[in-house]
């Protein structure tokens, strides 16, 4: 049974630097980027789709606050075109907003986080006495499991307020909603009148038959 390659002491310090999350997938791209001399392309599927946490929880604090930035524009130049151009072509622009924004923190997502860490390990590495306190350093700072937990119920507690104010707006422009949403107003007393008596009876001024006389003898 052979027996795993023994990590290199550059391994090892990038393992306590990036923590516990998507270590293992850091480290293949890592070590391709060491041999090659050079960082480039690496698909990373978790930065594509959640690129803006994942910068955050890499503290990444630059890329993230140039891709809020950049995000902002699009969406504000979609918000422009939605009122100013036909809606095939605001749609089209959408598209591609979503594809870039998705596609090239995919791409290059790993190589930004080589480039910081690298910068990371020779700081530490220069200040401590020995690899194996340059290591503790790095596990220190590393991002832990509890900080991607206090990421998790943020998001989950923003979205629950954007869909509260989402559900709110559209139950007040709808008159159905509006109906369910709205506190029933008092009802109001409705008086319903009593009838008016009904007149009483008057004696008849009709005048009385004459009484038939006798008949007048001949």
């Amino acid at each position: 049974m052979s027996t795993p390659p023994r990590e290199s002491p550059t391994q090892a310090l990038y393992r306590a630097a990036l923590g516990p999350v998507q270590s293992e997938h850091h480290l293949q791209a890592f070590d391709r980027f060491d041999d090659r001399g050079v960082s480039g392309p690496s698909w990373n599927t978790l930065a594509a789709v959640c690129t803006f946490n994942w910068l955050v929880y890499r503290r990444l604090w630059r890329i993230a606050a140039v891709y809020l930035l950049l995000v902002g524009a699009a969406v504000g130049a979609l918000w422009w075109g939605r009122h100013h151009l036909p809606d095939g072509v605001t749609l089209g622009l959408a598209g591609a907003v979503v594809l870039v924004a998705t596609v090239i923190p995919g791409l290059f997502a790993n190589a930004w986080l080589h480039g910081q860490l690298r910068l990371a390990l020779v700081d530490v590495v220069r200040q401590s006495p020995s690899m194996a306190d340059a290591a503790d350093v790095l596990r220190q700072r590393a991002p832990s499991l509890q900080r991607l937990l206090v990421m998790c119920l943020l998001n989950l507690l923003l979205a629950a307020l954007v869909g509260w104010q989402v559900w709110g707006s559209a139950a007040a422009q709808d008159p159905v909603a509006k109906s369910v949403v709205e506190p029933l107003a008092t009802p109001s007393v409705v008086v319903v009148a009593e009838p008016a008596p009904l007149p009483s009876p008057t004696p008849s001024t009709a005048p009385s038959p004459a009484k038939a006389e006798p008949p007048t003898p001949a």
